[in-house]
């Protein structure tokens, strides 16, 4: 029981670090670029 309990918590777990790490990445790339040009 207490296998099966960590596998369901590091599922959603995973899946919404993904989407953290994606919007943060473009974010901080357009962050980059803006302060280079200015």
């Amino acid at each position: 029981m207490i296998p099966c309990e960590n596998d369901a918590d590091e599922v959603p777990a995973p899946s919404e670090e993904p989407p953290v790490v994606g919007a943060r990445v473009p974010k901080v790339s357009l962050h980059v670029p803006g302060l280079t040009v200015l």
